[in-house]
């Protein structure tokens, strides 16, 4: 990464950041500076961190990862790594067969022929996951609404030893699900088979934060076609472009 990288494409949230923070009583709202310009990233076994040159409009120093005082870093973390994985990963999904939410077994091959969107969340996530899967429901309705039944919605549990189907299948139970059939939740794997899963098929980070029990991953969903290759990645967290992926998953249908 070059001095001077600017991340204004980048959003991360910062739950109790001291500077800029909003005041919003939904829970989709989020922070981020679209004027933060890093100076370097730090990568050690134990810790990685990120130096800025400027946040939120003031000169400040080096943030690191993990620690109660400063819950957000780890957010923070996630949107400078982003940019080292984009020029990762492959096109084409691997081979998996994980476990979904309902105790039943989920491959890539039983969802050849059928577009799916794919995104990654885990139960106890004090963040982004619950303002995600509300986005993925609301994305939903619309999907219904304009006609759109042959699809899928899959979503990668970044924390896997936590959450069990039972976890997952409460955790789906509290968001206005207009469909739940077509919804799988996955589990059944490692945290390093997840982490090494979601770099090379989706370009996305997932790391766990040493010194809490919140993981570090991505606020994209992904749309995959009928053959398993990914062929869109969309903002899922802030400004969901509905219309767009409709679009897109309309496209897919012809």
């Amino acid at each position: 990464m070059d001095t001077g990288t600017r991340i204004s494409d980048i959003r991360f949230v910062l739950p109790d950041a001291p500077r800029g923070r909003k005041t919003c009583g939904d829970p989709r709202c989020a922070h981020y500076d679209e004027g933060a310009v890093i100076h370097k990233v730090v990568i050690s076994e134990a810790t990685t961190r990120i130096v800025f040159k400027r946040l939120f409009g003031y000169d400040i120093g080096s943030y690191q990862s993990g620690g109660n005082y400063m819950k957000w870093k780890w957010a923070v973390l996630l949107s400078a790594l982003m940019l080292f994985l984009a020029a990762c990963g492959a096109d084409m999904v691997e081979d998996f067969n994980y476990t979904d939410h309902r105790g039943e077994q989920l491959s890539k091959e039983d969802l050849e022929g059928t577009p799916w969107l794919a995104t990654f969340v885990f139960t106890n996530c004090e963040t982004v996951c619950p303002p995600m899967t509300f986005n993925m429901a609301d994305l939903q309705k619309e999907m219904e609404a304009q006609g759109l039944s042959d699809y899928k919605i899959v979503a990668f549990s970044v924390d896997p030893k936590e959450d069990t189907p039972e976890k997952m299948r409460e955790y789906l139970s509290h968001y206005p699900i207009p469909d739940e059939s077509k919804w799988h939740l996955l589990t059944g794997y490692s945290q390093d088979e997840i982490s090494e899963f979601a770099t090379e098929n989706f370009k996305s980070l997932v790391k766990n934060d040493p010194n809490s029990d919140q993981v570090i991953h991505g606020t994209s969903f992904y749309l995959v076609d009928r053959q398993g290759e990914v062929v869109g990645n969309y903002d899922g967290f802030e400004q969901v472009p509905t219309a767009e992926i409709i679009e897109d998953m309309q496209g897919l249908a012809q």
